[in-house]
């Protein structure tokens, strides 16, 4: 901080560090040995190909040119595309299109309002709104349809290497049934027996195990789902023989973006220690942040790949866990504390989770979402991550179950109490640190994320096999900063 201010002062009225106050600076002793135990970032090969027999294409869902335009024609990936393609560009038909000009590029726009007849619903609906840039030396013809086919597109043939490219959205607002019309009757027109490439948000979930119409048909036109992401920046290079080479395939999408990094270094397992002090955090209690919040946490029933770091901490805690647990205990006070005053001392509270042998899903559920209706996603998914995994956890199974399978089979069953291989199985699945406030004990470590500040916290009665959710004072999710932690 001290180096910021001083940095950017100009005149001595924009110093607000006058007096040096030594004690203001210091460095925690944990640093050097927490960086030291960081992993390596992994750069992953860049998708876009710098050769003249590749052509790079981007596709994104923008949500609003005008608001984004700095920001996308700064990226440095767009630097290196040939044509980027757009959509929801909440440009109208008055706008200036200079205003979105590229150097280097050449633009083709089409508003919501222009690819609607005027007696169609979406019509006059603000947003929509398609685009595409292209590159000043690539040659492209624009293809228009005969008729006004009610679709939002842009469609444009590659002379040189004869690929027709269909930029496409479809709102939600438009009927599948609609849209699968108007489209199919636009590739029959210009030739579906012609190499097209097919492109855009269509606003069909590909993960859903529910009917996929789009998908469907465009199968059963010869038109097969090769590529697909959940919100993020679609890039793939196309070769003269219109071949996509790195495509990234996304054979099943992973909700968790997982960072790829070097695995040399073993990470010690961490219990959380009490701090002595209340960690108060801002107030960032408006209903708009905590939405953001809740909406971007997302409960997949698809697998869940993990590294083998992230295995090998639950096995070590798992091999451990006695020793953790006794670790845990705190030398008796003469002041008898209950659990809520416990937990009150380091700013946090409990929310009460229905009791049904579902609670510690149900508890992960409140903790994601603020509420606890995804508690059988949860336990599902969790039972899946251990029968893919059965052959490395069927060493903790114990008498009561005998084998892997039995453990699993009972589990499986709802309103079973969750144990310490759940939980752990639980942690990895939705990619956070869980921890368990217990009376009389520190609060228990159980490693799911790379991140030590991926946390979601959960409190447990032992007389009643009970779990209940925790957040903080004021109804955030909760987070004990690192000077907390101890690493054993």
């Amino acid at each position: 901080m001290g180096y910021t201010a001083l940095s950017r002062v100009r005149t001595l009225e924009g110093l607000f560090l006058i007096d040096l106050h030594v004690n203001k600076f210091y460095c925690n002793e944990n640093i050097d040995r927490v960086l030291s135990q960081m992993k390596q970032i992994k750069r992953k090969q860049l998708i876009f190909q710098n050769s003249s027999n590749y052509l790079n294409i981007l596709f994104h869902n923008i949500e609003g040119l005008k608001c984004n335009f700095n920001a996308l024609q700064n990226h440095h990936i767009t630097q290196h595309a040939d044509f980027i393609c757009l959509s929801e560009t909440w440009l109208n038909d008055n706008m200036k299109k200079t205003n979105f000009d590229m150097n280097g590029y050449q633009l083709i726009h089409k508003s919501r309002s222009s690819s609607f007849s005027n007696n169609h619903k979406l019509h006059c609906q603000r947003r929509g709104g398609i685009a595409l840039y292209y590159r000043d030396d690539i040659s492209i013809q624009e293809i228009h349809s005969c008729e006004h086919l009610n679709l939002e597109h842009i469609t444009f043939e590659l002379l040189k290497e004869k690929l027709i490219v269909i930029n496409c959205y479809r709102s939600s607002q438009q009927s599948k049934t609609e849209f699968l019309t108007n489209l199919t009757k636009h590739l029959k027109e210009i030739g579906i027996e012609k190499h097209i490439f097919l492109i855009g948000d269509f606003n069909e979930n590909s993960l859903s195990d529910k009917s996929k119409p789009i998908e469907t048909k465009l199968k059963s036109l010869g038109i097969g789902a090769t590529y697909y992401s959940f919100h993020g920046i679609l890039m793939f290079s196309i070769n003269n023989e219109c071949q996509i080479n790195n495509s990234n395939h996304e054979i099943e999408y992973d909700y968790v973006e997982n960072m790829e990094v070097d695995d040399t270094l073993l990470t010690p397992l961490p219990i959380v220690d009490i701090p002595k002090k209340s960690y108060k955090r801002k107030n960032q209690s408006n209903d708009d942040s905590l939405n953001k919040i809740f909406k971007s946490t997302t409960i997949s029933t698809t697998t869940v790949k993990t590294n083998n770091t992230m295995i090998e901490k639950q096995i070590i805690f798992l091999q451990n866990l006695n020793d953790i647990i006794e670790k845990s205990i705190v030398e008796k006070s003469s002041i008898t504390l209950t659990l809520d005053e416990q937990l009150s001392d380091i700013n946090l509270k409990i929310i009460k989770i229905q009791g049904d042998g579902n609670c510690f899903f149900r508890a992960i559920s409140h903790q994601l979402c603020r509420n606890e209706s995804n508690h059988k996603t949860i336990r599902s998914t969790t039972i899946n991550y251990l029968i893919e995994n059965k052959d490395k956890f069927a060493p903790f199974i114990d008498d009561t179950d005998s084998t892997i399978d039995n453990y699993i089979e009972r589990m499986s069953r709802n309103g079973t109490y969750a144990d310490y291989l759940a939980v752990s199985a639980a942690a990895v699945i939705v990619n956070k640190n869980i921890l368990i406030h217990e009376l009389g004990k520190k609060p228990l470590f159980i490693p799911g994320s790379d991140y030590i500040d991926d946390q979601v916290h959960i409190c447990y009665y032992p007389d009643k096999l009970h779990y209940n959710s925790v957040v903080d004072a004021i109804g955030n999710t909760a987070i004990l900063p690192s000077e907390a932690i101890v690493f054993t």
